[in-house]
């Protein structure tokens, strides 16, 4: 889509942002993902960072991504979205940004890659399970990491190349299949009672 989206007042335009979507705990190694958007700010001054979150920035966050030369007009907090907006902000952002330490599913990298979102993520996680083998991910402990992704391409056809692989993969999981796993796990245990 090539239209702006509105949300709340705010005007997002597509593919020229980023997006990080849940909670910032420590965990979730929220300082990793300003640090990839103040590198990828000195390779295009007018990308965003999208933030869909229940809680907005705090001191030590803002002063954080201050110091790393983040304006607070170039990130864009949202603290709610249903279910639509959130697939076009996946749908039209130019990367979801996971670099979790430790994530339990990582339920957000499977939504955006449902909605054809390259996924920048933490290689050594849970991520590694949803997003696959990918060259958009991250290991955490090498150097120049976040330099060699910006590098890769986000417009063109290893983009779309990557999309289309997310997109494929996240069909491996569904509410439905989970639901029949845990179903026969019950029945197993059943019978051995």
């Amino acid at each position: 889509s090539s239209s702006e989206i509105v949300i709340q007042e705010k005007i997002i335009e597509p593919k020229n942002y980023f997006l990080y979507v849940g909670t910032r705990g420590e965990c979730k190694n929220f300082k990793y993902v300003l640090t990839i958007f103040s590198e990828a700010k000195k390779r295009n001054k007018n990308y965003k960072l999208v933030i869909v979150s229940k809680e907005s920035l705090n001191n030590k966050e803002s002063n954080f991504a201050n110091s790393l030369g983040i304006k607070i007009t170039d990130i864009v907090q949202i603290n709610y979205v249903d279910n639509s907006l959130l697939r076009m902000l996946y749908g039209n952002s130019l990367a979801l940004l996971i670099p979790s330490k430790y994530e339990g599913f990582g339920l957000p990298a499977l939504e955006s890659s449902k909605c054809g979102s390259i996924v920048i993520g933490a290689k050594g996680s849970a991520l590694d399970e949803v997003v696959g083998e990918s060259e958009y991910m991250i290991n955490l402990s090498k150097k120049n990491e976040i330099k060699r992704v910006l590098d890769l391409d986000f417009f063109g056809e290893d983009a779309k190349k990557e999309s289309k692989r997310l997109l494929e993969r996240s069909k491996n999981f569904s509410w439905a299949k989970s639901v029949s796993k845990l179903e026969n796990i019950y029945k197993t245990l059943i019978k051995d009672i």
